[in-house]
C-alpha cells in the first residue's frame, strides 16, 4: 500500500483556484485512513485529546488537534512541550469508522470550533458542523469507499 501525502493533499486542496476534486482527494483519504491520532492530554482514567488555539485559523478560537500518522503526532509533541521527561510521547489512537464524527461533535459542547489536522505542516481543518456533511459528501460520490455515519 502506498503512502499518502496528505501534505500535497492539503496544498492542492487550499490552493487558490482549487476545485470541489481537490477538496474531495484529501477528505477521502482522511475518511479512508484506519484510524486518526491524538495528542493525549489529562492523567489516567481521563485522558483527552489535545484542544488548543489555532491562531492560524481563527484566533482565539479552540480546535481538536488531530493527526494523519502516529509518527506526526509523536513529532508534534515533542516540539511542543507535551512529550515526557524522558522524551516519550503519548498520543490517543481513535478507529476511524462509522461514529468518528459522532464522537467528535461531542466536543461542540466544548466550545471547541472544529478539527485541524497536521498542524505540524500544511495543516488542513474542518469546522465540527461540516464535518458530517463532508463525510455524507464523500458517501454518496464514492460509495465504495466511505460509508456514511451511523
Amino acid at each position: 500500500m502506498n503512502k499518502v501525502d496528505f501534505d500535497a493533499l492539503s496544498k492542492a486542496a487550499y490552493a487558490e483556484k482549487s476545485k470541489i476534486q481537490e477538496k474531495d482527494a484529501l477528505w477521502l483519504e482522511v475518511f479512508s485512513l484506519p484510524e486518526w491520532y491524538f495528542i493525549a492530554t489529562g492523567t489516567l482514567p481521563n485522558i483527552v485529546p489535545y484542544i488548543g488555539r489555532a491562531e492560524v485559523i481563527e484566533p482565539g478560537s479552540l480546535w481538536l488537534y488531530a493527526f494523519t500518522d502516529a509518527n506526526r503526532a509523536s513529532t508534534f509533541a515533542k516540539e511542543n512541550g507535551f512529550g515526557s521527561q524522558d522524551g516519550s510521547t503519548f498520543y490517543l489512537t481513535v478507529p476511524n469508522n462509522r461514529t468518528i464524527v459522532r464522537w467528535i461533535m461531542g466536543y461542540k459542547d466544548n466550545d471547541v470550533k472544529g478539527i485541524f489536522f497536521n498542524a505540524d505542516g500544511n495543516g488542513f481543518y474542518a469546522p465540527i458542523r461540516q464535518l458530517k456533511p463532508i463525510k455524507d459528501h464523500l458517501a454518496t460520490a464514492y460509495p465504495d469507499r466511505i460509508q456514511a455515519d451511523e
